[in-house]
């Protein structure tokens, strides 16, 4: 076997020991306790002094805005084993999720 034949055969092996699988399915919910968390998204603020002959961005500063979100708290079981996620939304008594699988 030539080294144009190894390069091919080599990377193949790499790819597939590394690879990882991943799907989708749907588990069982255990709990969903609602909550509220203050988010800050910060934003930035620019007085318009442009007559002045000012710079467009002097006079600016970043400014803070606060809100308040309901997230929920989701505990979920797949294979026996219990997760726990925040999510924006209410998911009822199943949740579709990905899974993941990567070889170490």
């Amino acid at each position: 076997m030539n080294t144009v034949q190894l390069i091919p055969a080599a990377l193949l092996v790499l790819l597939t020991s590394s690879a990882a699988s991943a799907f989708e399915t749907v588990v069982k919910v255990i709990s969903v306790t609602p909550g509220r968390e203050i988010v800050n998204e910060p934003y930035q603020s620019c007085a318009s002094d442009s007559a002045a002959g000012a710079p467009a961005d002097q006079g600016c500063r970043q400014a803070d805005h606060y809100d308040v979100r309901v997230m929920y708290t989701v505990v979920y079981e797949y294979q026996g084993q219990r997760f726990s996620a925040k999510l924006p939304y209410d998911p009822g008594n199943e949740l579709q999720v990905n899974v993941s699988v990567t070889p170490k």
